[in-house]
């Protein structure tokens, strides 16, 4: 009999416990929901049309949830999705934000598939979700922080470079092709008035090359987010061209690294930044110089990247600056190499024949950039590999 209403009592305890377990995750499931319904039903009840700017878009097919607190620019985050991040805030205080940023970058981006970093690991063990892409991870760990700390702490963590490779988030990003990840660490600039602090963000150099994020995009051929790069300089055209021609350690400038790669849309975009008005700063920047004389004709002549050697060409598209295109075309790198030199030797034909057509009826000058030796006292023609070069040089 006692052993009867023993086992009574059990039961009923393990039911009222279960009923309070119960009870508790409803209202650990209702606290963040509660708070995006108002910001939703504020938004309908103002009359205002939610609707993203180009700056917050990311296209569905690059995102799989619709997730963002702060602002009314997306759906708020699902029930699973903000219960899930409001168990894990304690990471915050165990690394920086930016070393969390990197580790969802390198591990989730589709050039390194590997979770090497153990922080990738340990971030993966608490946040992973096969559900959730790169965006929407990012977007979660940025949201959950200035929802805790504010936007103006995240800011300046977003600005701080992490303790191993010195780069900031926006670097990785930029140099791996992560356009939706851009666009969400932008999104705490996407005020005016914050555009300055963005304007610092993006110009700000990696600790070991001295790259920005218009080097690392332009050198890996990331032409969208080269131009989500120049978004915060519409009114401030000084800044702009300062950003354009900022060189990195080996005093190369991202078109350089844009010509040796043969990124020509890339291309297309860093010329286009200058419009007609400022012609002259965009001459200058085609013909800047790095650490051994090189200029973007050089990389793209070596490369064989025609069409981006006409572009370059193209800039001194007027009579009155065909003078600044020879000194251009003549110029040589720190082994008296011109242009020439390099497409002959690598046997990039087209490219000869638009290199000597830049002289025009300049015969005089035509003779001395054909006769022009390297260091080593050798001509073009000395270097031609084909034999169709060495018959077009040796017309000359």
């Amino acid at each position: 009999m006692n052993r009867t209403i023993l086992k009574k009592w059990i039961v009923t305890l393990v039911i009222i416990l279960l009923h309070l377990n119960f009870g508790t995750q409803g209202m650990e499931n209702k606290d963040p929901t509660k708070y995006d319904n108002k910001i939703v039903e504020d938004n309908e009840s103002s009359g205002k049309n939610v609707k993203p700017d180009s700056l917050n878009e990311i296209p569905q097919s690059k995102r799989k949830s619709k997730v963002c607190y702060r602002c009314d620019c997306k759906n708020p985050p699902s029930k699973n999705e903000a219960i899930t991040l409001k168990k894990n805030t304690n990471l915050l205080n165990e690394v920086g934000l930016n070393e969390q940023l990197l580790a969802i970058i390198m591990g989730k981006s589709e050039n390194r598939t590997d979770l090497a970093n153990p922080l990738s690991t340990e971030f993966y063990r608490k946040y992973g979700n096969d559900q959730l892409n790169c965006d929407d991870l990012v977007n979660l760990l940025l949201t959950e922080f200035w929802d805790k700390y504010g936007k103006d702490q995240l800011i300046r963590h977003l600005m701080t470079k992490d303790k191993n490779n010195k780069w900031t988030a926006l670097h990785v990003a930029s140099s791996q092709g992560q356009e939706g990840v851009v666009r969400w660490l932008f999104h705490p600039f996407n005020e005016e008035k914050d555009y300055k602090y963005g304007r610092e963000y993006v110009m700000q150099e990696d600790d070991n090359k001295k790259m920005t994020a218009l080097h690392h995009a332009s050198l890996h051929g990331n032409t969208n987010i080269v131009e989500l790069l120049f978004i915060f300089f519409n009114k401030e055209k000084d800044k702009l061209i300062e950003f354009l021609m900022k060189k990195d350690g080996n005093k190369d400038t991202a078109l350089h690294y844009a010509s040796l790669q043969g990124h020509e849309e890339v291309v297309k975009v860093l010329l286009d930044v200058v419009n007609e008005k400022e012609k002259d700063k965009l001459i200058e920047y085609v013909m800047e110089k790095d650490k051994e004389n090189h200029t973007a004709l050089h990389y793209a002549s070596k490369k064989g990247n025609e069409k981006i050697v006409q572009l370059l060409l193209n800039v001194f598209n007027t009579e009155d600056k065909n003078n600044k295109l020879i000194e251009y075309v003549m110029v040589e790198n720190a082994k008296n190499k011109t242009a020439l030199h390099w497409a002959s030797y690598f046997g990039h034909e087209q490219i000869v024949k638009l290199l000597l057509k830049t002289f025009g009826k300049d015969r005089e000058k035509l003779m001395e950039y054909v006769k022009k030796v390297n260091d080593e006292n050798l001509t073009a023609l000395d270097m031609a590999k084909s034999q169709e070069i060495v018959n077009l040089l040796n017309t000359y």
